[in-house]
């Protein structure tokens, strides 16, 4: 299926640029409005990149699937307990149920939480989750058969609080690099279920707390624009290592 740039998409998205020196690319196209540009840099850094997915789109990469998930912070590791007992719970103390004492767990936390915050970490985890989806997703078991993987793109951000990393992944159901390696399921309920109750299971670095949100995709030049969001100088949230391209 071919697509077209789909101006009227974008009609309600703008973007806020903070320098008014900032010269438009000659192919410059309407901006996710959750972007601020303070500079030429960022700027380009981020049309580059959103040309490129778009011109991806164009190749032929369609994607349906919109899917988000998260990674497994330190605090998922413990237990809660709680400490006292006071009326109505005023002022109680919580602690942790640990397997070996606080002063050895502490640098543990610490060193996961640096992990939820390195990009390559971050990477390293999104490599093995990029192989248990083309095995349990497409039915692709041999991980070095790159020529049978469906193009796929993994984007991490950090979001608001700037905490952790999440990815933002965009799947087709048409493996258009090798259509006899297509998508295994056909309704959202089948590959939420998936992802459920197999995929997140078989990597332990999925979050155990947080769901797996998983929507329809009704425009990739939308989603792309969406997911391209924290580009800039300073980070690109498309994984250039684990996304497969067209």
């Amino acid at each position: 299926m071919e697509h077209r740039f789909d101006y009227d998409a974008y009609q309600d998205l703008g973007v806020i640029m903070k320098s008014n020196k900032i010269r438009l690319h000659k192919q410059h196209i309407p901006l996710n409005s959750n972007l601020i540009l303070n500079s030429q840099e960022e700027y380009d850094y981020h049309i580059e990149t959103l040309l490129f997915l778009n011109h991806q789109i164009e190749l032929g990469f369609n994607p349906k699937w919109f899917i988000t998930f998260h990674y497994k912070h330190p605090s998922e590791r413990y237990k809660h307990r709680k400490e006292t007992n006071n009326p109505l719970g005023f002022k109680d103390r919580y602690g942790m149920d640990t397997a070996s004492t606080l002063w050895k767990e502490i640098p543990k936390y610490k060193f996961y939480e640096r992990k939820r915050k390195d990009i390559d970490a971050v990477e390293a985890d999104c490599y093995e989750i990029r192989n248990v989806i083309a095995k349990e997703l497409y039915g692709i078991s041999r991980i070095n058969h790159l020529d049978k993987f469906p193009p796929m793109f993994f984007f991490h951000e950090l979001g608001k609080v700037k905490l952790q990393y999440h990815t933002h992944l965009l799947l087709p159901d048409i493996n258009i690099r090798n259509n006899s390696y297509n998508l295994r399921t056909e309704t959202q309920d089948e590959l939420e279920a998936t992802f459920d109750n197999s995929i997140r299971f078989k990597r332990k670095c999925f979050s155990t707390w947080k769901k797996i949100h998983i929507r329809e995709i009704d425009n990739p030049f939308v989603a792309v624009s969406y997911v391209n969001k924290e580009t800039s100088r300073e980070h690109t949230s498309l994984d250039w290592n684990n996304s497969i391209f067209l």
